[in-house]
């Protein structure tokens, strides 16, 4: 078994249905974290381990785009609310402003 993820209880659960709704079969481990909290690890078969990958890409994206429309965060350049998350090459996300193509970083 492989490691997919390791996450908060509530994020783990949450990726765990989707990996179930792509018919990806997995399991989780409870993890002892710092201060009494526990994080939970998401294993995968070797074989489904790319396409469970996969299926978290998606479930994180679909997660940070959720995130950025409830949020009330302007382009710093021209002020619209018409945001959309991006991939970068030195930051993992950004923010990309439908309106002026303004690049600012996820906070």
């Amino acid at each position: 078994m492989k490691t997919i993820a390791q996450l908060d209880p509530d994020s783990a659960a949450d990726l765990v249905q989707w990996l179930k709704k792509d018919e990806v079969p997995c399991e989780t481990k409870v993890i002892p974290g710092e201060g009494g909290l526990e994080d939970c690890e998401i294993l995968v078969s070797e074989t489904d381990f790319d396409r469970a990958c996969d299926v978290a890409e998606k479930w994180d994206a679909a997660r940070l785009a959720e995130k950025v429309k409830k949020s009330t965060r302007k382009c710093d350049n021209c002020g619209s609310k018409n945001l959309e998350p991006v991939p970068h090459e030195t930051l993992e996300t950004v923010l990309r402003c439908k309106d002026c193509d303004t690049l600012m970083p996820v906070t």
